[in-house]
């Protein structure tokens, strides 16, 4: 599923549905996500353990940049549903 975001007018594509808060994926996310990966795994990694192969720190970054791109979700997610919990719309009679 496909969404136009309100305010960009970008495509976003929906990725997942947790406890009915749609979670959508903007291509900029992507672009992000290689950027840290790559970032971590040619300068980060390689200067704090230089001995290690190569795989080693690309496999640092994968796994680094997952972590941290999981955490921006289940913290923005924290957000959604205390939001949703405080300011439930009260039952129509």
């Amino acid at each position: 599923m496909e969404h136009v975001g309100m305010d960009s007018g970008k495509r976003e594509s929906q990725i997942a549905r947790v406890t009915g808060i749609p979670i959508y994926l903007h291509s900029s996310w992507l672009i992000i996500f290689g950027l840290i990966v790559w970032t971590l795994s040619t300068g980060h990694f390689p200067a704090q353990e230089p001995d290690f192969p190569a795989s080693s720190y690309w496999a640092r970054g994968l796994v680094a940049s997952l972590l941290f791109f999981v955490s921006i979700l289940l913290h923005e997610l924290g957000h959604a549903v205390v939001s949703r919990h405080r300011f439930k719309a009260p039952c129509a009679r």
